[in-house]
């Protein structure tokens, strides 16, 4: 009987970005080849790029989002630390420039973007003019890293080939798109083109290759890897495509793929990884995958210079699957049953408001769901930008070590924090459906620049979700300042 080639569905994103909607179409055979035994993408950054367009209102330093004409018709991905451009229909002042300075055309978000008139704020003040209509652009990119395990061997001198899906036109301009990621400036020799040599922008492992091409045409960007080692069915291969540190050597990711998007849910999008002779005229090991981009998440805190301090009541029960988090709400999944939050939480944001109190801690939740068929499972990821910083990075609040000890915690390492004049900003987990949270319990872990996995299974699930528990607790001598950072949440299922 003909086997099916497996699929591979990613989502992830926080500023902290989040990922918990996955997509799988029925699986697909492909003509005289098998599927690889493993087959997997991971977005390293899947939020979704931002494209607008400017409304009637521009001054200096503002402008208004119009809620028509382009995938992103609010705000609602965009944060303080972005940066963006602004360019008329020609895309002119945007390609690949997204350096963060103004002389080419780039300018920071300042302030939280006012979701209620769909304002943004920027600097430096503007010297040339924007007008009605221009697209306003953010672009989000990162190195793809793909896994594969052969069922065919493979000799040197055959390929590998990798597909990533393209928009039907204006596919390597360097502004994203909405029906697929855009190839900026990379070059079409991936080993030893511009900007792209020394293994730049093509990092293999356990395998060699003499020669990488990109071509992007119409729907598809095509990557051709020529072997020039042997690749046997019992090893995993794998190969990062993008440069670390260059965001325009990087595959764009692409912007909603409509103006109906919803914020908070995912677009799915399928890749495909196969493999042929040295002439490409026959295909050996053949698999569609898929990964999915998301929206970004928003943290923010503000401590006061005036302080009230004061407890939050808590009201029972728990929260319900519309994904909205009241405050004064009992999570009993958390903190060994004993977690309280005191702020609201959106699909992208978490805010925990004016800290007024030094002595008490505060929360909130959000919840993480996944359903898949993956054969060999999933995991979710979470990870960090920086600590909570105030604009510009002047002040910071300290990660902590909770109760610090000779046990502290860290990004790696759960331990307990029940005192609150421990300060710090740290989260804890709680099984809600199954038990896949990598901790639970009255321990808590600080978040850290690399991702560290919270939640994964070695098998597919019908619909798995667990609590994610923020408790952020600050010092008397804490400065006074509006504090923020970003989570990225990354989901990967193994197929």
């Amino acid at each position: 009987m003909r086997k099916f080639p497996y699929k591979v569905l990613l989502i992830g994103f926080v500023v902290f970005q989040l990922g918990y909607i996955f997509l799988v179409d029925a699986p697909q055979p492909v003509s005289a080849s098998t599927p690889f035994q493993v087959a997997y993408v991971t977005l390293g950054n899947s939020r979704f790029s931002f494209k607008g367009t400017v409304n009637t209102s521009v001054t200096a330093s503002t402008l208004v989002i119009s809620s028509s004409g382009q995938p992103d018709n609010d705000v609602g991905n965009l944060f303080p630390g972005d940066t963006v451009c602004f360019n008329g229909l020609s895309a002119a002042g945007c390609k690949n420039s997204m350096d963060g300075t103004a002389s080419n055309g780039n300018y920071a978000i300042t302030n939280n973007p006012n979701v209620a008139n769909q304002t943004v704020f920027f600097s430096p003040a503007m010297t040339g003019t924007v007008n009605v209509g221009d697209n306003v652009i953010s672009t989000q990119s990162g190195v793809l890293s793909i896994s594969f395990k052969p069922t065919t061997p493979l000799a040197s001198g055959d390929k590998v080939v990798f597909t990533i899906p393209a928009a039907t036109a204006s596919y390597a301009d360097g502004i994203p798109d909405s029906a697929g990621f855009d190839a900026a400036a990379l070059p079409a020799d991936l080993m030893a083109g511009t900007g792209c040599t020394a293994a730049a922008c093509f990092t293999p492992t356990s395998f060699t290759a003499s020669a990488v091409s990109l071509s992007s045409a119409s729907t598809l960007h095509t990557v051709t890897i020529t072997l020039s080692s042997t690749l046997n069915a019992t090893t995993t291969y794998s190969f990062t495509l993008g440069h670390a540190s260059t965001a325009s050597l990087r595959f764009l990711n692409p912007a909603p793929s409509g103006t109906a998007h919803v914020r908070g849910a995912s677009d799915s999008l399928g890749f495909e990884i196969s493999s042929t002779n040295n002439a490409g005229t026959l295909t050996y090991d053949d698999t569609k995958i898929k990964a999915n981009p998301i929206d970004g998440v928003f943290v923010s805190a503000t401590v006061e210079e005036a302080l009230t301090y004061k407890i939050n009541p808590a009201s029972t029960g728990h929260v319900n699957a519309s994904y909205s988090t009241p405050a004064s709400t009992s999570v009993t999944e958390c903190n060994g049953g004993t977690f309280t939050t005191t702020a609201a939480t959106t699909p992208t944001a978490v805010n925990f408001g004016s800290i007024t109190s030094y002595t008490t801690f505060y929360r909130a939740e959000q919840e993480i769901y996944v359903q898949t068929n993956a054969s060999n499972g999933y995991a979710v990821t979470a990870q960090y930008n920086n600590s909570l910083k105030t604009s510009g990075g002047t002040n910071t609040i300290a990660d902590g070590n909770c109760d610090g000890g000779g046990s502290p915690c860290s990004a790696t390492t759960n331990t307990a924090w029940g005192t609150a004049t421990n300060s710090g900003f740290g989260y804890t987990l709680g099984n809600i459906t199954n038990s896949e949270a990598s901790f639970t319990g009255a321990t808590f872990k600080i978040f850290g620049s690399t991702p560290q996995t919270i939640m994964t299974k070695g098998s597919g699930t019908s619909g798995s979700q667990i609590a994610v528990c923020y408790q952020l607790a600050v010092g008397s001598t804490q400065a006074t300042g509006y504090y923020s950072n970003k989570l990225t949440y990354i989901a990967t299922p193994k197929f």
